[in-house]
């Protein structure tokens, strides 16, 4: 009776140690590595953005995310294309510059970030010859910026540079109004430098025709002369002029290159 109590025991024990066996095999298969990993790009702006080799996706909000899943350790590049007419201005996180692509190789997950400016912004102002209609007290004006040069005749003074811009402005309000009736309103058609200085127009003489002594104009009406602005020389490399254009019920600030 003994021995067969005895072997029953060893029997038990033997069918005990299988599912011990079983279990550190399946322990060691759950901590594979997986193949892939997790790359989240954040958007600021309009655009499109894709791995290579990848759906692309698009954002159209003021921001938005989405995850790509890419193999771990394979060299790959994230692209970025803005909206038409807006600008990639530049990358963070894993990503850096501003070309409009990037060359990763992921060990772990990572994040990046990539932003474009609307046209208009001081990053993406609108370029030479680009009709914009902008607003103010006197009504809505269509504006074109068609060149912007410097003047010596007369000397300026010292440590400063006039700017002569010229321009067409479109009245496109009801009844009649003066270019001057606009360009003279708060901070409406001013220049602006990197030292935040704003320079009104016609701060020193212009060369004819002075825009700023045009006569009444009527709806649908044009008239193009000179501006002058009279600027730290400092400032006119990257030298701006901003006016203010209707979105919605919102007075929106937007800016004109002059270079």
């Amino acid at each position: 009776m003994r021995r067969r109590y005895r072997l029953r025991l060893g029997v038990l024990a033997v069918s005990a140690a299988v599912p011990v066996g079983l279990l550190v095999a399946a322990g060691a298969s759950g901590a594979k590595v997986s193949s892939t990993v997790a790359l989240k790009i954040r958007v600021t702006g309009s655009g499109r953005v894709w791995v290579t080799g990848k759906p692309a996706v698009t954002c159209r909000a003021a921001s938005c995310s989405h995850t790509f899943h890419v193999r771990r350790r394979q060299r790959i590049v994230v692209n970025a294309s803005p909206r038409t007419g807006w600008k990639l201005t530049k990358w963070a996180g894993a990503c850096k510059g501003s070309s409009e692509t990037c060359s990763l190789r992921l060990g772990a997950r990572r994040s990046a970030g990539v932003a474009f400016a609307p046209p208009g912004d001081p990053l993406n102002p609108y370029p030479l010859g680009t009709a914009v209609t902008l607003t103010g007290p006197s009504g809505s004006w269509q504006v074109k910026i068609n060149s912007a040069t410097s003047n010596t005749n007369p000397p300026p003074p010292a440590g400063w540079q006039y700017t002569i811009v010229n321009l067409t402005m479109t009245y496109a309000g009801s009844g009649s109004a003066t270019p001057a009736g606009f360009l003279h309103s708060p901070q409406q058609m001013w220049a602006e430098g990197p030292s935040y200085t704003i320079y009104p127009p016609d701060g020193c003489a212009p060369p004819q025709p002075d825009l700023d002594s045009t006569v009444h104009l009527s709806a649908g009406e044009s008239a193009t002369g000179n501006l002058c602005y009279e600027i730290h020389t400092g400032d006119a490399g990257a030298l701006l002029l901003s006016g203010h254009a209707l979105r919605g019920n919102t007075r929106k600030t937007v800016w004109f290159a002059l270079r």
